[in-house]
């Protein structure tokens, strides 16, 4: 799960935001949690800020990495190496290797199991 306040902090660090927010012309509701203007005549600003919130939100979670899935790297790092040759009953061979990159290969290709 994402957390919210941290992704609306970095979501009004944007420049075209930030300049919004920081003169007043918008603010953020708890009791809706969307933006709002106090400003009638600033209505489309508050509307176009909240469209803004809702693609940046859609985007954090379209990047997020689901709780039963952990991320790693396309190449092994050396200490996954040592921990393989750690906790390992066989050797490190071309096959674990060979068999990571598939791994890894089959993940981007989008192929499920």
């Amino acid at each position: 799960m994402t957390d919210l306040n941290k992704l609306r902090s970095e979501f009004e660090g944007i420049p075209e935001i930030k300049t919004h927010v920081d003169h007043g012309n918008v603010f953020w509701s708890d009791k809706n949690q969307t933006y709002a203007s106090e400003f009638q005549c600033l209505h489309a600003v508050a509307c176009y800020v909240n469209g803004a919130w809702f693609g940046w939100q859609e985007k954090a979670k379209a990047q997020a990495v689901p709780e039963d899935y952990c991320l790693v790297p396309k190449v092994p790092t050396e200490k996954m190496f040592q921990a393989y040759e750690r906790y390992s009953v066989a050797p490190m061979s071309t096959l674990s290797k060979t068999g990571y990159k598939a791994m890894i290969e089959a993940s981007e290709s989008g192929a499920e199991g």
